[in-house]
């Protein structure tokens, strides 16, 4: 049996993202304190998790969205780590519009963002940040850049698996005209994707 690339994408797609445990139980956890304390926090707690539930019960289906749709949902996720991390989790956002209408693999975002506070800021009950960029350059290429802080504590060790898993999904849409890397300091962890500009 020959499996094609785009059939090898969707199975890895499907097998890599799922809604972490760890995110469900917080987020159940969250949602129940919030029934007792902003009911109206709760539902839409409950909203957010429904409509991240939705698109990727549809991921298999589409293998690329716009940058606007990738972050609409990474929205959601971040709403509902906000209500659990409150002040321990700072947001800076700086996108381009011009990016927003641009191509991607499905829920490249949101796996990112979901590394960055689960191996970065979650941990550590000091303050933490998270940075997400979206440039377009002269060159004929965007960039979309996700930096997050690093603290003393980590969570379990990253085995790498998202961002392989992003590296090859890049590979079979763009080739060899995509680039991700990624690099580790002292304080902060940095993901830049380099991504040919298409032209609508």
């Amino acid at each position: 049996m020959v499996t094609t690339p785009t059939i090898t994408a969707a199975i890895k797609t499907s097998a890599i993202h799922q809604l972490n445990p760890h995110f469900l139980f917080n987020a159940f956890n969250t949602i129940r304190a919030l029934i007792y304390e902003d009911k109206d926090k709760a539902a839409e707690a409950v909203t957010q998790l429904s409509e991240i539930f939705r698109v990727q019960l549809q991921t298999n289906l589409r293998q690329k969205v716009t940058l606007n749709e990738d972050w609409n949902l990474a929205q959601k996720y971040l709403a509902i780590e906000q209500m659990r991390l409150e002040e321990r989790l700072q947001i800076k956002i700086e996108i381009d519009e011009s990016c927003l209408v641009q191509k991607l693999p499905t829920l490249t975002l949101l796996t990112l963002v979901e590394n960055a506070v689960k191996h970065g800021i979650a941990p550590n009950q000091d303050v933490g940040y998270l940075a997400i960029s979206a440039t377009h350059n002269e060159s004929g290429y965007w960039q979309l850049k996700i930096i997050n802080s690093v603290g003393s504590r980590k969570a379990n060790k990253s085995n790498g698996t998202g961002l392989s898993n992003i590296k090859q999904r890049l590979q079979l849409m763009f080739s060899d005209r995509a680039a991700i890397t990624w690099q580790l300091s002292d304080n902060q962890f940095c993901v830049i994707m380099q991504l040919p500009w298409r032209k609508q």
